[in-house]
């Protein structure tokens, strides 16, 4: 689903006028980004963690040659779904 198909959505479910929708919308996953950028995670309650985390430098294989190649320290950002959500996707609880 694009984002703004998302938005139309949003703003249909709640009544809200589409271009309110879309500055909420965007100012939510703005402020997700910028507590990401500063190393922060972001919880939300009922539906999953957004996690900061950082990678060691480490050895790799190139599958087509074998060759080890150096792979370097690298930020990574997770999500981890909340249980109610795992819930939902699996059938074993109501929407």
């Amino acid at each position: 689903m694009k984002r703004s198909e998302i938005i139309d959505n949003i703003s249909s479910m709640s009544g809200v006028n589409r271009e309110d929708t879309k500055k909420v919308f965007e100012s939510t996953f703005e402020f997700i980004m910028q507590q990401l950028v500063k190393e922060q995670d972001v919880l939300i309650t009922g539906f999953g963690s957004f996690r900061f985390g950082k990678r060691k430098a480490r050895k790799g294989i190139k599958p087509k040659t074998g060759e080890v190649v150096n792979i370097a320290p690298r930020n990574v950002v997770t999500f981890k779904p909340s249980v109610p959500l795992k819930e939902m996707i699996n059938g074993k609880r109501d929407c």
